[in-house]
Formats: C-alpha cells, structure tokens, sequence
C-alpha cells in the first residue's frame, strides 16, 4: 500500500485505481484491502470475478469499499473464443453491473475483437473501459489499418466507453513510444478528449522495475500544450468514470 501512494505522489497523482491483476484470478483481497487503507473519495478498484456466482449482495458491499468496476481478461487466454461465446460473456457481466448504475466493465482483449463487442454495446448499457490503448496488433502503423480498429471507433462515439492510455511496453519497441505517438493522438481527437484516461499499469507486472515517469511526460507532450486536454486526460474523464467526486 506504501509503495502504491509512493509511485502515486511520485507521477504527481494524488488518486488512484487498483486494479485486481490477472495472475491473482478472482481473489480480490489486495483491491479491497488497498481501498480499506485509503479515504474513499480518494481510491477507487476494479475486481474480478465469475458472473455465474457472484452474489448483489457482494458487489454492494465492494461498492461500499469504493469498487467500481469488473475486469474482463480475454486476451491472457490461449483460448480463441467465437462471437457468440464473447457476446454471451459480456451479457453475463452486464447483467452484474446494471443495477450498480455507476460501474464499468474493464475490457482487456485484442482490438480485433471489438468487431464482436461494438454490434452489443447498445444492449450492454454499462460504461466500457478499453484496456491498454485499446490492444492493437502491430505498430507503428496509421490505426486505421489495425483490425478493429472502425469497431473501436464507432464504439467512441457513445460517451459510456473510453480508452486507457496505459501499459506502453506491451506495444512498443521505441525508447521513447514513438511508434505509439499516431494511435495516442487518434484517440486524443475522439469525443473531443472526453474518451481518454491515463492508467500507470502500476507494479508493471509484464516489465518489472519500469519507470512510468517517462512515458507520463511523453504523453503530456502528445497534447501538444492542449491543458484541457491534459487535465480530461489524467483528471476529469477518470472522475466520471469512477465516480468520484
């Protein structure tokens, strides 16, 4: 808990989100205890868990502790899943999520799959995070020719879905991201800013000892001096996403 407000003070973010992390499965215990160790106009979370078995009265207490959202891992999986299996996975959450009102549904999965995703997004009626810059496939290309990449753009035209800007080195080859320059900006440019968010990935489990501080100044500077963008980027579009005040 120390280290995470630590790397929070030091990247200058006073709030932060814990993320429940993959290789943890659905043992929620270091979000809920990392938020029961921070105020909660100050902390939010992400969990996981099986739609099949989780329980209202469970998510309302999680609510309570400042949980606001589900992360639904569909790329770690060596599992090629069909259309009609994604489709039903993301109902089953949905269904989970929609009497909560203010919680999202944190979607990691290869861009291409948003081609089975955008056709559902109206019947989901929940808020959609796209993890990772939206995971594409190959850089440095122009975005328009990544596989789902008209899906994710249609998907950013409704104000419940954003972008986290976040987790670089899953991607890049460049030192200095450069390959992800033209992707960041073509999501800076959607809904006018409002779609974007920036996410640390702390503790950099893919990439240990990676320091964040680069990237963060490299992503002020793809806003081009635009300060509405950058107080959108890294303030105003998480407090309407999670909620806070």
């Amino acid at each position: 808990m120390s280290q995470a407000l630590d790397n929070g003070e030091k990247l200058g973010l006073p709030n932060m989100v814990f993320v429940q992390l993959s290789g943890y499965g659905n043992d929620n215990t270091w979000v809920l205890e990392s938020l029961k160790g921070t105020r909660l106009a100050r902390g939010r979370g992400v969990v996981a868990f099986d739609p099949e078995r989780i329980d209202f009265q469970t998510l309302k207490e999680w609510h309570g502790l400042g949980v606001r959202g589900v992360r639904v891992n569909l790329r770690s999986s060596k599992t090629v899943l069909s259309r009609t299996e994604i489709q039903s996975i993301l109902r089953k959450y949905a269904e989970k999520l929609r009497p909560l009102k203010t919680w999202s549904i944190g979607l990691y999965a290869d861009m291409e799959v948003l081609d089975h995703v955008q056709p559902l997004l109206s019947e989901l009626q929940v808020k959609v995070v796209l993890e990772h810059f939206g995971s594409p496939a190959f850089l440095p290309l122009d975005p328009s020719k990544q596989p789902g990449w008209d899906s994710l753009c249609r998907m950013m035209e409704d104000p419940s879905v954003y972008v986290k800007i976040s987790a670089p080195y899953l991607f890049s080859t460049d030192a200095d991201f450069s390959d992800l320059e033209s992707l960041a900006k073509s999501l800076f440019r959607m809904r006018n800013g409002t779609g974007v968010v920036f996410g640390s990935d702390w503790p950099h489990t893919k990439s240990r000892g990676w320091d964040a501080k680069p990237f963060v100044e490299k992503v002020m500077e793809w806003c081009e001096g635009d300060e509405e963008l950058r107080e959108k980027l890294f303030r105003e579009n998480a407090r309407d996403l999670w909620d806070t005040e």
